[in-house]
């Protein structure tokens, strides 16, 4: 059975983690098996390994390490939440699932409202961080690979979010 990987990318706080709760809920309703996976769930841990500050390569030993588990589900998507800022590390996900295709949805938000939603999870010097790395990453994904499809989040609750995307994704509209 063909698998899809579904990533949701775009700087903190932008809505990656609340798109791909909507999404899964659409998905569950449509009785279509997937996995949700909020990578920065998998790499919060301390100390880093300096050649991987992001975590990126330990995450993927980690789905790797999870793949068939969820292939012994049936899991056709996966729907993954993460920062990816190359082509590298979109291919490193789709490979450590062994998902046969991928689409790339990027996410979009103005300075303010990436701002205010860091503010309702983070503090101190953690939330300074975090809205530095947010406005870097503005300009990093501006260079990362083009998406499939761009959603702006501002004023927009995850679950009209969720619904666009599997409107127009046409990974998700799988022969059933």
């Amino acid at each position: 059975m063909p698998t899809g990987l579904l990533l949701i990318n775009g700087p903190c706080g932008v809505g990656k983690s609340s798109l791909a709760a909507a999404l899964g809920k659409l998905l569950e309703q449509q009785e279509i098996a997937h996995a949700q996976i909020d990578l920065d769930a998998l790499t919060q841990f301390y100390p880093r390994d300096a050649s991987d500050p992001f975590a990126a390569i330990f995450a993927a030993s980690q789905l790797r390490a999870l793949q068939p588990g969820y292939a012994s589900l049936g899991i056709e998507v996966f729907i993954v939440a993460r920062v990816c800022e190359t082509q590298e590390d979109i291919d490193r996900i789709q490979l450590a699932l062994k998902a046969d295709h991928v689409t790339h949805v990027m996410l979009l938000a103005d300075d303010m409202t990436i701002a205010s939603r860091l503010a309702m999870r983070e503090t101190g010097e953690t939330l300074n961080w975090h809205v530095a790395r947010a406005a870097e990453l503005v300009g990093i994904l501006h260079s990362a690979p083009d998406p499939d499809l761009s959603l702006d989040t501002n004023d927009r609750p995850p679950e009209e979010l969720a619904q666009i995307v599997l409107r127009d994704t046409p990974l998700l509209q799988l022969e059933r």
